[in-house]
């Protein structure tokens, strides 16, 4: 729309239903000279319950809708339900996604794997966990064991839906990218936990890269480190683009880092500009990033705010365009230092946090370029080339199999440095 024409190399159109659909809506973007276009839409929620009310294929599909153990439904927002994405909801994105592909939209960009910590109670999850297991559904909050059997399988339906929809979409248009909007474990721990492990996701021969999505809202919560308590969007937000550029990294696949000068909610430009600014600098001083999502939404961050910050971020677009096709070397504190976090996080939620931050902030805020590393890449042998020195405590993350212990053992006798922090939980009981 006027006003939202900004010098970027990339522009993503997103879609939320089959309803929203517009080819006028698509072509408008050419006119104005993009070459370079992308289609986006949810995976994790049903906007309108446009499929789930049957409006997509005249049957409804109630049984897919997120439930909670009190069987309320998970919603995103009035309307829109969080949804297990089943094979039949994976083909009704690809319907909507193929429609782009066939206009030369060269990257599907689909967000988010929402699948909530606190759901599991609908009668697809039922039916998943009878096929995933062999075995009838069992209460996620009967047992610690029940816990991390339904965050398994929540894992691997998001992992799945990914690349069923890159694989089918392919098999068509060979030459269009997926890529996955997400956000690290360490921002899907916090509060109101999502389980997703990116790793699994990001490893799929379907998928093309990421989008690190950390920015003024994820940044901007409130942590203890040192004894002091407040917020630290700096810090928080370097540790978010570390995990995921070093998932990318590990796989070889494109990275996207998110800004968003204004937040979700209400919030002032002098209230935003402050983390917006801090989120921009954990970006810049990474020598690993080099593509960029310089807003989600132009038509609220971009179109009505004053002019000093339209300002400030059409030069913070410049720079970040020229920074893409610079080579970068980073000369700061201590390099090749590790703090391991992992999706098995979001299980524990009460204490993952703090007992995180408690290892990686405290660091970050002392100069020290911390590589935050995902626990289920340590099955590839690779995965931990350039670290020394690596954090571990599994007072707030759980391995699932003994194999990633066995690959820290052998890294640990191939001369690295193993530094075990905590004790004993109830969370080392589950099986």
């Amino acid at each position: 729309t006027p006003g939202e024409e900004l010098s970027t190399g990339t522009v993503m159109v997103f879609c939320n239903d089959a309803s929203g659909y517009s080819e006028s809506k698509l072509n408008s973007w050419k006119k104005a000279g993009y070459t370079s276009l992308g289609f986006m839409t949810a995976l994790g929620r049903d906007t309108a319950s446009y499929y789930v009310s049957g409006k997509y294929d005249g049957e409804t599909h109630y049984d897919i809708v997120q439930k909670d153990n009190t069987n309320k439904d998970v919603d995103h927002s009035a309307g829109t339900p969080y949804v297990v994405p089943t094979l039949g909801f994976c083909d009704y994105l690809i319907n909507m996604m193929s429609l782009a592909c066939e206009r030369d939209y060269k990257y599907i960009f689909l967000e988010e794997p929402d699948y909530w910590a606190k759901s599991g109670y609908s009668e697809a999850f039922k039916n998943e966990w009878k096929d995933y297991y062999g075995s009838d559904w069992v209460d996620p909050e009967s047992s610690l064991e029940a816990q991390y059997m339904a965050a398994e399988l929540k894992a691997y339906i998001m992992t799945r839906a990914y690349e069923y929809i890159g694989t089918e979409l392919k098999k068509v248009y060979p030459e269009v990218e997926l890529i996955v909007c997400t956000h690290s474990s360490a921002s899907y721990s916090h509060n109101t936990p999502i389980i997703a492990n990116n790793y699994d996701i990001l490893n799929s021969p379907a998928v093309d890269g990421l989008v690190a999505q950390a920015w003024s809202n994820t940044s901007n919560v409130t942590m203890t480190v040192a004894g002091v308590t407040g917020k630290m969007p700096f810090e928080f937000s370097y540790m978010e683009y570390s995990e995921l550029i070093n998932l990318a990294k590990s796989n070889g696949k494109k990275v996207f880092t998110l800004a968003d000068p204004l937040a979700d909610g209400v919030a002032t430009e002098d209230q935003i500009r402050p983390i917006y600014e801090e989120n921009i600098i954990a970006q810049f001083i990474n020598p690993n990033i080099d593509s960029f999502e310089v807003m989600p939404w132009p038509s609220r961050a971009f179109v009505t705010v004053s002019g000093w910050y339209k300002a400030l971020q059409e030069n913070i677009i410049k720079i970040s365009g020229e920074l893409s096709s610079c080579s970068s070397t980073a000369r700061t504190g201590s390099t090749g230092i590790g703090c391991l976090m992992s999706y098995t996080a979001a299980v524990n939620n009460t204490i993952a946090m703090p007992a995180f931050t408690s290892l990686c902030i405290s660091l970050i805020n002392r100069g020290v370029p911390v590589n935050v590393l995902t626990l289920e890449g340590l099955n590839d042998p690779n995965y931990l080339d350039g670290i020394h020195t690596l954090i571990v405590s599994y007072d707030h993350i759980k391995p699932l199999t003994s194999t990633y212990n066995n690959a820290l053992a052998q890294w640990v006798k191939n001369g690295g440095s193993l530094i075990y922090v905590g004790g004993y939980n109830e969370h080392q009981e589950a099986e």
